[in-house]
């Protein structure tokens, strides 16, 4: 018996071993982390793709109470993970809405309308997985860009039109549910 275990332990350190990540193991502290410029909510990119072998990206982002997430968009070629870290948040899938509450996670493959936005009187925090063939932190990028150019004569939603068509993501604000026009669409 205890040859055979010699040859598993032999056989699992082995296959361990010729186990190669692009990045060592690390840590992520509060403070760390790139902070992005979202027009709508303050968001910090928390792991670039660069950081893993899997090319997953993750982002923290605070809303404000009765604020806007994101608008109702498909993407092309990247699937996202949303967890409720805090709070409480409404999420557009396809053509219906969902309240989700702290500890829930929400996954919109590729190719499915998506959209959240927090409706409650509540802060909420969420953590954003990204995970797919595109190039989804050029993207935010942009936005940020988008956000900054004070002295672009070009309209703001020109501009994120163009970037998401770029980049494989489709808005479709005319999709937008009921319950999330006011947020949206104040007044």
């Amino acid at each position: 018996m205890l040859k055979a275990a010699s040859v598993l332990t032999a056989l699992m350190v082995i296959t361990v071993s010729e186990v190669s990540y692009a990045n060592p193991t690390q840590v992520v502290e509060p403070t760390q982390g790139r902070q992005i410029i979202v027009p709508m909510h303050p968001t910090r990119h928390v792991v670039p793709a660069a950081a893993t072998a899997s090319g997953l990206s993750v982002y923290e982002i605070a809303l404000e109470p009765r604020s806007p997430g994101t608008p109702p968009h498909i993407h092309a070629n990247e699937d996202e993970f949303l967890y409720v870290i805090e709070g409480e948040v409404s999420v557009q899938i396809e053509d219906e809405a969902h309240q989700v509450s702290e500890g829930a996670m929400v996954i919109k493959p590729r190719g499915q309308l998506h959209a959240f936005w927090n409706g409650s009187d509540a802060p909420a925090r969420l953590l954003l997985t990204v995970s797919g063939e595109g190039d989804f932190e050029a993207f935010f990028d942009g936005v940020e860009t988008a956000a900054t150019e004070m002295d672009n004569p070009e309209p703001f939603e020109a501009r994120m039109a163009a970037l998401a068509e770029a980049s494989g993501i489709t808005i479709e604000m005319g999709r937008l549910a009921t319950e999330a026009r006011s947020i949206y669409q104040p007044n």
